[in-house]
């Protein structure tokens, strides 16, 4: 069996460098099948099938909002966090260049 997507995929470019516009139709159409092959169809929402568009598109919208509704959850804040601070010389080692034997050592 040939797999359409992947001969698509490999061949395409390939094939518009050689022949440029005259074969935009050819893409085109490879194209538009692939769309109407990665088409929804229809979907199950409890056992009980779903079909059109506008039904869909309803039901893929219900359940990601339910995803993105705020909760009563707590979350954890960073104001009861203690962090150590740097020193003035800390502060400084942070932006000193990297000397010729910490390079030698690493590499």
């Amino acid at each position: 069996m040939v797999d359409f997507d992947k001969l698509i995929e490999l061949t395409a470019p390939e094939i518009w460098l050689k022949e440029g516009d005259a074969n935009s139709k050819k893409i085109h159409g490879f194209m538009s099948n692939r769309n109407r092959h990665n088409a929804i169809k229809m979907v199950h929402v409890d056992g009980v099938p779903v079909e059109g568009v506008h039904n869909i598109r309803v039901v893929v919208f219900h359940q990601f909002s339910s995803h993105f509704k705020v909760t009563g959850a707590i979350r954890p804040s960073v104001e009861d966090l203690h962090f150590r601070r740097f020193t003035g010389a800390q502060v400084g080692d942070l932006t000193k260049p990297f000397t010729l034997e910490e390079v030698k050592k690493e590499v």
